[in-house]
């Protein structure tokens, strides 16, 4: 929702210059957004540092700062958290939230969500402009084996671009349940019969995606694919993708409106 915030006019155009009049470039590393937060500092890759904005029109923020901290080892992240160098981790495998269960001065928070986890090839970059290819892939994921072994059982195979527990999700139009032997068909008639070869980016902050390009790489592999797993930071993983430079990434989407036509909007990144 970043792109419907309502920005400060008066900051941005003290900001602006005759080559960048909307501030853009400044924006990059500065905000100049209404919210309830403000950035402080920011290190890219490292972390980022917010203040409550004390002018806040509705409830000023409870806490006076907050620290994003970018920690790529899921490891670090459970250690810090177990010597209370840090308050929240999130985004943690189910097999890891599972084993902190119990943990004193630890809270394990689970709830339902509409938050959508995908595998995106590009249709515009080789070799997944090629739809047979892409189908392929779609037939070659073990989607039972993650959702046993990555989210502890707590997830749920879409099977739909809308996700569940929206009143616009519909399983009807879904064929791709794991058949390796149509993926590898598929991948013949697509003209890879020498197999194919592709980067698959991730984020390295997000530990899930970490394990889930493992299991990808594994799952492709055994189609003709040879895959190689390319960790970026943050802002590196953020520009190529919207940029629309990568080959097949892994990423996630939760809708801050329930609407169809807005969560399809955004499935096209």
């Amino acid at each position: 929702m970043g792109g419907t915030s309502i920005l400060d006019s008066k900051l941005l155009k003290e900001k602006a210059t005759a080559d960048d009049p909307w501030a853009v470039e400044w924006m990059k590393k500065n905000t100049a957004a209404s919210g309830p937060w403000y950035i402080d500092n920011w290190k890219p890759g490292v972390e980022i540092v917010w203040k409550a904005n004390q002018d806040y029109y509705l409830t000023v923020p409870y806490f006076d700062k907050m620290i994003w901290k970018i920690i790529p080892s899921v490891a670090t992240q459970i250690l810090m958290l177990k010597r209370g160098e840090v308050d929240v981790v999130e985004r943690l495998s189910g097999k890891d939230a599972g084993a902190l269960e119990g943990e004193e001065g630890i809270q394990v928070w689970s709830f339902p969500s509409q938050n959508l986890c995908r595998l995106m090839p590009s249709n515009v970059v080789s070799p997944f402009n090629n739809q047979k290819l892409r189908a392929a892939l779609a037939y070659a994921i073990p989607y039972e084996e993650i959702i046993e072994s990555v989210y502890a059982g707590k997830a749920r195979i879409p099977r739909s671009p809308i996700a569940v527990g929206s009143p616009a999700h519909d399983e009807s139009g879904w064929i791709y349940d794991t058949n390796l032997e149509k993926a590898k068909q598929l991948v013949k008639e697509a003209g890879f019969e020498d197999g194919f070869e592709a980067t698959l980016s991730i984020n390295v902050s997000n530990a899930v995606h970490q394990t889930l390009a493992v299991i990808v790489q594994d799952a492709l592999a055994k189609i003709g694919g040879k895959i190689e797993i390319d960790q970026l930071n943050s802002s590196a993983f953020n520009e190529l993708k919207y940029g629309r430079k990568l080959q097949l990434y892994i990423d996630e989407i939760l809708a801050w409106i329930d609407d169809p036509w807005y969560i399809l909007n955004l499935n096209s990144t």
